[in-house]
């Protein structure tokens, strides 16, 4: 797991100010992260805000 419990990148394959290879290479460095792509959208969009609940509410749950 990454800083203060950060593991998940969440990106929209669409975004067209910042190409979807970009969170690829930092997943592939990055060990034990998740990578979420988000086939329909682009810089945000309902379903990333769904991924990103969900990734914090699991931050959340892992909390003393």
């Amino acid at each position: 797991m990454g800083p203060v419990g950060l593991d998940a990148h969440i990106h929209g394959r669409r975004d067209v100010s910042g190409p979807v290879i970009t969170p690829c290479k930092l997943h592939q460095r990055w060990a034990d992260s998740r990578l979420i792509v988000i086939e329909n959208e682009g810089h945000g969009g309902p379903e990333s805000v769904a991924a990103l609940v969900d990734a914090v509410e699991e931050i959340a749950a892992g909390l003393p």
